[in-house]
């Protein structure tokens, strides 16, 4: 069935996030938190919104940001702010911006404790899910944040270093950075939980199997091999989701493997920010180009599949680019979480276990896919193995903010990593805090560049 978001403006006292005084947002339509929440409606619509501004900042901002800071995509104007993200200076963002996942994260604490306090006829079940949603969405939003704003798991040996504010209630007061240890047993405890009281099938809104795939993927991020292989295994092999056999997840048939997507309609389109960032058949110009050597990883193949996304554009001057072709369309579903990323993510989890036949299993469910009659093989020894699955996984996952969160893993693992010429953990990789914080004893992060 599918969901779109309807939002529902609340009064929003949030301004301890983002300056020193209170910051109130009042459209016209606004009402406070205490005037809702007299209906099941009032419940769903208020979830709605998380949802809806959770889709606002993952449809551009946040796999964006990811992107820029690593090494798929480069922006065509350097004095844009996210020029300034890609050249790994250091800034402060206003308020606004990835920032605004705290809102979303604002609007699931609302709910979550509404739920405990407002009687309006749900039975147990019902409420146990509506929390469930709730956590889900806060969960995942903490775990954006966490990643662009902190020095990744392994930065340090015990994971001390200072990660983001959690923040598990509705009260604006500024909170102080919980370490990065902290933020993810957070976020491995809260999905656990949840994880089995919410449904089985619904592409739009959380469910128990978008819930295992981010357990997967944090387990993965956090180096641990063996949880995240048990998540993924039980996505794989539970799901009923299949790989789509078409190279393109956004076209109509690639809605099969879809974990969880957002919702786009021409009466709601969420995939505007994409297509004007991306989309080169209508807009010749896009804010974003591809990598020379990421589109030369496909387009010099006769037998790639995939080399029709990457078009190059005025070949021989010295405008030429390439830029991509995969999002030239009017609008469509966005797949945050869908089944090739977790197909690839087991395949490295065999090669962690020493189970490298079954890594190259995984790995050429895609290749195969990918290259067609033309069907690449090769060597499975240790030495390559994982190689190849980064290989197969950054033209996959380009453009999803997926790729600079590989490169520390890998980096904090002890691996030696440059991003575009520069160390993985260098000051400028990670985002700053904006200006709003402010208050005594929070702890920024590193100032200086990469360069």
């Amino acid at each position: 069935m599918k969901t779109t978001f309807k939002p529902l403006y609340l009064l929003l006292l949030i301004g301890g996030l983002f300056s020193c005084t209170k910051l109130e947002f009042t459209p016209e339509n606004a009402v406070s938190a205490d005037e809702l929440f007299k209906t099941k409606t009032d419940f769903k619509l208020v979830l709605n919104t998380a949802y809806d501004k959770f889709a606002n900042q993952m449809n551009s901002n946040v796999p964006a940001m990811n992107e820029l800071l690593a090494d798929n995509i480069y922006p065509v104007n350097l004095s844009t702010e996210y020029g300034v993200v890609y050249k790994r200076a250091t800034f402060k963002f206003r308020t606004g911006n990835c920032f605004d996942l705290y809102t979303t994260i604002y609007h699931c604490n609302v709910v979550i404790e509404k739920l405990k306090t407002e009687d309006v006829g749900f039975t147990e079940a019902e409420k146990a899910e509506l929390d469930a949603e709730a956590r889900f969405i806060r969960a995942w939003s903490h775990w954006e944040m966490v990643k662009l704003y902190a020095q990744p798991f392994g930065y340090t040996k015990d994971n001390s270093h200072p990660g983001i504010p959690l923040r598990t209630n509705s009260d604006y007061k500024v909170e102080l950075r919980s370490s990065v240890a902290k933020v993810y047993t957070f976020l491995v405890d809260e999905l656990k939980a949840i994880e089995n009281n919410l449904a089985d099938v619904s592409p739009y809104h959380a469910t128990k199997w978008s819930a295992k795939a981010l357990l997967a993927k944090i387990y993965f991020q956090m180096h641990d091999y063996t949880n995240a292989l048990t998540y993924c295994n039980e996505v794989i092999n539970n799901s009923g989701l299949k790989l789509s056999d078409s190279l393109n997840r956004i076209l109509p048939g690639g809605e099969v493997e879809h974990i969880f997507a957002i919702n786009s309609t021409q009466s709601n389109n969420k995939s505007n920010a994409i297509t004007s960032n991306y989309r080169s058949d209508a807009n010749p110009n896009p804010s974003f180009r591809a990598a020379k050597d990421l589109a030369l990883m496909v387009v010099g193949s006769d037998s790639d599949r995939r080399k029709k996304f990457f078009k190059l554009n005025n070949p021989g001057k010295p405008s030429e680019a390439y830029v991509f072709t995969r999002y030239n369309k009017d609008f469509f579903d966005i797949p945050l979480l869908h089944l090739t990323d977790i197909v690839l993510m087991r395949a490295e989890c065999y090669f962690y276990a020493g189970q490298k036949q079954k890594g190259y299993d995984d790995l050429m469910m895609i290749r195969k896919r990918s290259y067609g009659a033309g069907n690449r093989t090769f060597d499975y020894n240790a030495a390559n193995l994982q190689d190849s699955i980064q290989y197969e996984r950054r033209i996959e996952m380009a453009t999803e903010g997926d790729r600079l969160n590989q490169l520390r893993r890998l980096g904090s693992e002890g691996k030696s990593i440059l991003i575009r010429n520069a160390p993985w953990d260098c000051p400028g990789m990670v985002l700053q805090f904006g200006n709003a914080f402010t208050t005594s004893g929070f702890i920024f992060n590193e100032e200086g560049g990469c360069n």
